[in-house]
């Protein structure tokens, strides 16, 4: 199972491919941290670099037929789910 907070891509150069890269979200790991004697972290000693990390979970490649028959699958369940769930509707 892949977490997917976006994804990007576009065209490939193998003609009539695209590429599609999912990706999520996440805090920095900290660069450097520190216990006291009891193993316990002392927050105020953790250095993190700011912002957050976009990590590719997967890419994937398709052809135009499949692309074309994912974005229709799509379009059905999206459908379906507005239909039958309208508190979702974003």
């Amino acid at each position: 199972m892949i977490h997917a907070d976006g994804i990007y891509g576009g065209v490939t150069p193998t003609t009539g491919n695209l590429i599609v890269h999912v990706f999520s979200h996440r805090l920095p790991i900290p660069e450097q941290s520190a216990n006291d004697t009891m193993g316990n972290e002392v927050p105020e000693k953790r250095v993190v670099k700011p912002g957050i990390d976009r990590e590719v979970e997967a890419s994937l490649v398709m052809n135009l037929s499949l692309a074309k028959s994912f974005r229709d699958w799509l379009n059905e369940r999206i459908a379906y789910i507005e239909k039958t769930q309208p508190e979702t509707k974003k």
